[in-house]
């Protein structure tokens, strides 16, 4: 169903992402708790928390930061919905989101990254993704929180997080980022 949904070429569907989070939003109402475990409903929290993040990406139909505030909500609800443990989708997701988010909301993502409890097959403290921990470093740096961001390299590995110095330092860099990246020689 999110597949469909976020793969659909019917124009109202495919032009509106603000749709798109209202259909996922109907279908996730209805689920039963059960249904609300990762085995089952996973693609459709992946499916939503996307579209939660494609709007703050691109703040299509924001029209100020009240509404931009009531989206990071929804998708934070919408999380905080599922029953049991996430998988790497949905952690993924989320981060995705906050990192989204403007302003950016690094708290978040960085208490979502030290208590997941998730992704069988990931290597380091607390079985974290690259991709997890690339989207976490971002929320940071988007906050111009630098230490933080490197203090989660430091904590999760240097060699695991796909976002390069060089990335930070094209895209995001001012003076305190390189302050902080010298003091962790990166």
């Amino acid at each position: 169903m999110a597949f469909a949904v976020r793969n659909s070429r019917e124009s109202e569907l495919f032009e509106s992402l603000t749709r798109q989070a209202a259909l996922l939003e109907g279908v996730l109402s209805g689920m039963s708790d059960r249904d609300r475990q990762v085995v089952i409903g996973g693609p459709l929290f992946e499916g939503l928390l996307t579209v939660y993040g494609d709007i703050l990406s691109t703040c299509y139909g924001c029209s100020g930061t009240h509404e931009k505030k009531r989206v990071f909500r929804a998708a934070r609800m919408a999380f905080d919905s599922i029953v049991g443990s996430v998988d790497d989708a949905c952690l993924t997701a989320m981060l995705a989101v906050c990192s989204a988010a403007s302003p950016s909301n690094w708290q978040e993502a960085v208490s979502l990254l030290h208590t997941s409890d998730i992704i069988s097959g990931a290597r380091g403290p607390g079985k974290v993704t690259k991709r997890a921990l690339s989207y976490a470093v971002i929320a940071c740096a988007k906050a111009n929180e630098w230490d933080e961001g490197m203090n989660l390299i430091e904590l999760y590995g240097k060699n695991r997080c796909v976002v390069s110095a060089r990335w930070i330092f094209r895209n995001i860099l001012n003076s305190q980022c390189l302050s902080t990246c010298l003091q962790y020689d990166i």
